[in-house]
């Protein structure tokens, strides 16, 4: 970013923004659906009452807080040992996975109801997945191999993750 927030209000039904550049797009007094493309340039999104549709499209950090609707992040980009951190907020909430990650790339998540691999086979960092209460699923094709690095802990809580067992090896 630039040290420049963008504020959005209004109860248009929608509004797509590509190729921003600022620190913060906050758009919580915003009612319709908001879709932004083209991230390299934000470091944080929060979102409004809408079905919000984010693609975070570039190698940086990046924090997205959904709001309200059934809001959808999707990380089109691989990273290189970078963090993602997602809140969904209230409804159902999906964070796809559009690019094959490391272990080192992390994401911290919460309030998501959905992770869709789309078909990307992947290792993560077990920590970033212990104890959600989630659905993993790969829209993009089969037996999609996610793999777990336990490296980092010497614990962990899956049993709040329900698998697509027909999409996902894991």
């Amino acid at each position: 970013g630039t040290g420049t927030d963008i504020n959005i209000s209004g109860t248009l039904d929608n509004l797509t923004l590509t190729a921003l550049t600022a620190d913060n797009l906050v758009a919580t007094g915003y009612a319709g659906v908001l879709t932004v493309s083209g991230t390299a340039n934000i470091d944080n999104i929060t979102g409004g009452e809408g079905n919000d549709v984010v693609d975070h499209t570039a190698d940086t950090n990046f924090t997205f807080a959904g709001g309200n609707g059934d809001d959808s992040l999707t990380v089109s980009h691989a990273l290189t040992n970078r963090t993602i951190t997602a809140d969904g907020g209230a409804g159902t909430d999906t964070l796809e996975i559009g690019a094959v990650h490391a272990a080192t790339d992390r994401f911290s998540i919460s309030n998501m109801e959905i992770i869709d691999f789309n078909n990307n086979a992947g290792t993560y960092d077990i920590r970033d997945f212990t104890g959600q209460t989630l659905i993993a699923t790969s829209t993009g094709g089969t037996n999609t191999s996610i793999t777990f690095n336990t490296a980092a802990t010497v614990s962990a809580d899956l049993s709040g993750i329900t698998g697509n067992e027909a999409q996902i090896d894991f």
